[in-house]
């Protein structure tokens, strides 16, 4: 391993789907080998994820971490291993989703997702969302969002009908919320979700940074898509996967050479280590 590199500290964050996940949705064996490697010698390896913490922790065991993660595209960071943690959220408020919903109609959404700690709200069931949104231990209310949810959130996923309706949404949400925003998925663009302004994944590695002491050049994030946006342009070195989009490689300091399926964060890292 280079020397210089051997003795300094850095803070290596991971996005999940698309990067650290093969399609399979397991993480490859060498990046896995690596990574617990890394982590040995010192660095604070973490992932920072559009998911739910419940879905996070089972990665972040198999790679036998005990550092913080990021979930919900920031707006919570947690370390379930450290009793003396105390978590960060951020909460998206119960009437500004119902005054989103009640504007465009039920009827514009397929389907709908939102859920707190302890509870998911859907507005229509579909199987497909039990496989990706994983409501394990989760108290389960399917039907009319503006009937059903009683609550704020911190996430607010929409699928929508018709994409003639994309800008009209993006306008409303820009022009009634002071804090929030529109995201649709460069993957599978009849999804969007709420993020909020103010919070995202690379606010979120800061403050982790700032508590392992450690500056921006020595900050380390892989990503691949736009909700990796903020944290690709801000970290010290930056990662965009193969795979990933192509408007978001135009702010990455590298694009791996490999895909999430053949090692990409494994290879990448081997070189800038020299391994």
């Amino acid at each position: 391993m280079n020397e210089i590199l051997k003795n300094q500290k850095f803070l290596l964050v991971f996005d999940l789907d698309g990067t650290l996940l093969t399609s399979a949705q397991n993480i490859a064996p060498k990046t896995k080998k690596l990574l617990q490697q890394l982590s040995d010698m010192g660095n604070i390896v973490t992932i920072a994820s559009g998911r739910p913490p419940r879905s996070i922790y089972h990665y972040h065991s198999m790679l036998n971490l005990n550092d913080p993660y990021i979930g919900y595209n920031g707006a919570i960071i947690d370390n379930p291993y450290d009793a003396n943690f105390t978590p960060i959220r951020k909460w998206i408020k119960k009437e500004e989703v119902l005054s989103f919903v009640s504007h465009f109609g039920e009827d514009a959404f397929c389907n709908m997702m939102l859920e707190d700690d302890t509870d998911q709200f859907y507005l229509r069931k579909n199987d497909a969302y039990t496989y990706f949104f994983h409501p394990e231990g989760m108290k389960l209310h399917i039907g009319s969002v503006l009937e059903n949810l009683d609550r704020d959130v911190m996430t607010c996923v929409i699928e929508v009908k018709d994409l003639s309706d994309k800008q009209a949404m993006l306008d409303y949400v820009s022009s009634h919320f002071d804090n929030l925003g529109l995201r649709f998925w460069f993957n599978a663009p009849h999804f969007a979700e709420f993020y909020f302004l103010d919070t995202n994944k690379a606010t979120s590695i800061y403050k982790l940074a700032e508590f392992y002491h450690i500056d921006k050049a020595h900050i380390i994030a892989f990503g691949d898509a736009m909700n990796d946006f903020q944290m690709i342009k801000s970290a010290g070195v930056s990662f965009v996967m193969k795979n990933g989009s192509p408007e978001l490689k135009q702010y990455s300091t590298y694009v791996t050479e490999y895909d999430n399926d053949h090692e990409g964060i494994y290879h990448a890292l081997k070189d800038f280590f020299k391994i």
